[in-house]
């Protein structure tokens, strides 16, 4: 069983990546809600917690 931690951050500038070795083959997208939740409906989502947690941002006002 593998344990899933997902954060919302809103408002926030893009700065420098700063990757650790571990993480070099990760990959970071920048996506607008609206084009993230596209990305739900047409199954382009690779993390399988992914879906269910912008779904559930989707519907709670900013600043809730």
């Amino acid at each position: 069983m593998a344990r899933v931690h997902l954060f919302e951050a809103r408002g926030l500038t893009l700065g420098p990546q700063e990757l650790t070795e571990s993480e070099q083959d990760f990959k970071l997208m920048w996506l607008p809600m609206g084009d993230a939740l596209r990305a739900v409906d047409e199954g382009r989502f690779l993390l399988p917690a992914g879906p269910l947690a912008l779904l559930l941002a989707a519907r709670r006002p900013a600043g809730a």
